[in-house]
């Protein structure tokens, strides 16, 4: 009685299997389940691409073009042709024993947009001049005073009130006995045939009262503003180097 009955079993499954094998059959010779099937086998190709080159991206390191990046930063210096610029050579030619370099020495300057390489020295004090001032007419010279303290509003206005206070102040006595300036902390100079004020800043020195020292402060070194006489423009600076 159990051998009836395994047997039919066994052959409904054999059935089974075969109706279950003759379906894929089928299926594989669809070509709409065939196409579907290729469908979703280049979608996971892609996903996998997709996410290699996204790995590889993240992980690899990002590639400078330094010569253009320094190209970006370097911006054409402004070449003045004027009258002005002429003055102003003509007055730099007097007083050449105080400028550091001749007229054609190549230098770079920051400035807000990059560094700028100036060829001429005319070129670059009057585009400070124009960079440190809104308004470069400061009203007509009175005297040799008068110069001097439209110089020192320049010089305010570039290197700041720290600036002026450290290049006015005084030392304190020493022993009681106190200390008097050589110099004043501004100089004017006055070039008739040009009509132009040269001030600039004194590097600030000391004899103390009973002249038994000599005291002297820091320097720098050369720098000056170029005023014109008959109404204040500041034709050319020479200060923040």
């Amino acid at each position: 009685m159990r051998k009836k009955l395994i047997l039919p079993i066994i052959l409904g499954l054999c059935t089974l299997a075969s109706c279950s094998q003759d379906t894929k059959d089928k299926k594989a010779e669809d070509p709409a389940v065939t196409t579907t099937i290729a469908a979703e086998t280049e979608t996971a190709a892609t996903t996998q691409a997709e996410t290699t080159t996204s790995m590889t991206t993240a992980t690899s390191p990002a590639i400078v073009d330094t010569k253009a990046q320094e190209l970006v930063e370097k911006v054409t210096a402004p070449d003045y042709e004027s009258e002005e610029k002429a003055i102003i050579s003509a007055v730099n030619d007097i007083i050449a024993p105080h400028v550091m370099f001749d007229h054609n020495y190549q230098f770079g300057v920051g400035t807000p947009n990059g560094t700028a390489e100036f060829y001429t020295l005319e070129n670059y004090m009057i585009y400070e001049a124009e960079y440190i001032l809104d308004d470069r007419y400061l009203g007509a010279v009175t005297d040799e005073v008068d110069a001097a303290e439209k110089g020192r509003y320049v010089y305010l206005m570039c290197k700041g009130q720290d600036y002026i206070d450290q290049l006015e102040k005084e030392p304190a006595p020493q022993d009681g006995i106190g200390f008097t300036r050589d110099d004043p902390p501004f100089s004017a100079d006055y070039y008739e045939d040009y009509d132009v004020w040269r001030v600039r800043r004194i590097p600030a020195s000391w004899t103390r009262n009973d002249g038994a020292v000599h005291k002297v402060s820091w320097s720098e070194g050369s720098s000056y503003v170029l005023i014109r006489g008959c109404d204040g423009k500041v034709l050319g600076t020479y200060i923040n180097y």
